[in-house]
């Protein structure tokens, strides 16, 4: 099912943000989305944890994953 598909890649996202590797979260963070959008409601609460400034460069790496991942449907 896809919640369990969603739910490794989130939890792989949170794993890898606790070890401060940001690229390896924000491209997990970016398939959890992927496979399931609920994901979405679930990344703003990483803006205590890592502070604005981070946490903007953070979303800014989803998104662009997020594109990579989906350009092929344009």
């Amino acid at each position: 099912h896809g919640e369990g598909i969603m739910m490794f890649f989130f939890l792989a996202g949170v794993l890898f943000l606790n070890k401060n590797k940001t690229i390896l979260s924000s491209i997990m963070m970016a398939l959890s989305v992927g496979s399931k959008l609920i994901t979405l409601m679930l990344i703003p609460m990483f803006i205590k944890k890592l502070g604005i400034k981070k946490s903007i460069s953070y979303f800014f790496l989803i998104v662009i994953f997020f594109s990579i991942l989906w350009i092929e449907l344009l």
